[in-house]
This record gives C-alpha cells, structure tokens and sequence, in this order.
C-alpha cells in the first residue's frame, strides 16, 4: 500500500484526509499526520495506519476531556466515567486509552483531585453551605480520596456554614405568627442536620439564629435546647 494523497478536509481545515491506493482512508488532524513521519508515495502497512488512528482517537479524547474541563473543574474518576461512556460521533474508547489521556491531563496540571475538592467546597460555601458531613459524601461520590478531600473540608468553620445555610429560613420562621422558641428549634434544626451539620453545631447555629432574629435574651431558647437534650 502506498499513501497517493494528503488534503485538508472541506469543512475543518486543521484536519486532513488520507488517501491509500487513491482511495479515502480516513482524516485526523494535521498534527497528528505531522508526527507519524509519513509522506506522500511512501508505502504503509495496515499497522501503520493502525497506529495513525489511534493516535487521532487519543487526540480526540484528550480535546474532549479539556472541553469537558473547560465547562468545570472536575476530579479524575469523575472525568474517567465521563470519557469512558463514548459519544454519538465517537464509540467508547479503551480503558488503557482514557487512563494514559488522564495521566497526561495530571502531569500538566488540568486534573488535580485536591484542587478540585477546594473548588467544590468553595462553590458550596458560596451558593448552598453543607457541613462538612454531607461535603464529605458529596466529595466520595465524586470519587475524590479521603485524604483529598480532609485537606479541604475546613470543618472549624461548619458553623459559619450552618449559619449561612439556616439564616433565610430563619428569618422566613421568624415572621411566622406565633413562632416561639421551641418551634423555631423544631424547624431549623432537622433542616441544618439535614444538610450535613452535626447535632451540635446544629444546635449551636439555632440559638444564634433565634436571637438574631428575635433579639431574644430571654433565654427561651436556652430552655427550649435544654428539653433537646
């Protein structure tokens, strides 16, 4: 077999297309035919050709794994499970193929669990605060490590996030007819602990919040945590 033809494809011209025996073979991108070394009327075997479409299909996959980057950060096991189900344009890829691609994204620097486990936090603590046992959960699901995940959970500020997450209802409890301390305990402390709050912490944020709100320092809110106990 003998190459007789390289032309830049009609509709994308970083791609061309690859005549065999005058016959369309199929098209990768200029780049990848730029590093096989081959040239025009030089003879190829079926390995050869072989080794010229898996490299444009790792190609493909590394451009869809920073487009997919490029959306959100995303953990490597999160991104695995995404490269590894295929797309309409292009079948599953090997799993030897996703992992050599992922490990190229890590040692660039493009997929990093830690970094990513901040940034989930900080998205969390911005938009809709948990504690740090729901973060925790969240993070594993995403298939992040413990130990990437302990680095940035920051559970000393749990607190601050419980008070963040209860403040709207709090209020919206507070405007309530006939909202006492006990009741507001009975809302808004399942709520937190819903959310990933420890008991304690739950506890601690309601007080808080019922004196802010009701700027109550009757201590009913005392007697109300104090029949919780």
């Amino acid at each position: 077999m003998r190459i007789t033809n390289v032309a830049p494809t009609q509709h994308d011209p970083e791609r061309v297309s690859i005549f065999v025996d005058e016959r369309f073979a199929f098209a990768c991108h200029a780049l990848i035919w730029l590093a096989s070394g081959l040239h025009i009327n030089d003879r190829v075997t079926e390995e050869d050709l072989a080794r010229l479409r898996v490299a444009e299909d790792r190609r493909a996959l590394k451009d869809r794994a920073i487009g997919l980057l490029a959306v959100r950060p995303r953990g490597r096991n999160a991104l695995q499970r995404r490269l590894a189900q295929g797309t309409k344009a292009h079948p599953a890829p090997p799993p030897e193929m996703v992992e050599a691609v992922l490990d190229e994204l890590a040692e660039e620097g493009l997929i990093d669990d830690q970094a990513f486990a901040e940034y989930w936090v900080e998205q969390r603590d911005r938009f809709r605060p948990k504690g740090s046992l729901a973060l925790r959960a969240e993070l594993a699901q995403q298939g992040i490590t413990r130990a990437d995940a302990e680095g940035a959970l920051a559970p000393e500020r749990d607190l601050e996030r419980a008070l963040a997450a209860g403040r709207p209802r709090a209020q919206r409890l507070a405007h309530q007819p006939g909202m006492d301390a006990r009741s507001f305990r009975d809302h808004l402390g399942p709520f937190l602990q819903r959310r990933g709050f420890t008991y304690s912490v739950a506890r601690e944020a309601v007080a808080s919040l019922w004196r802010e709100c009701q700027d109550d320092n009757s201590g009913a809110m005392d007697d109300a945590l104090a029949e919780d106990t």
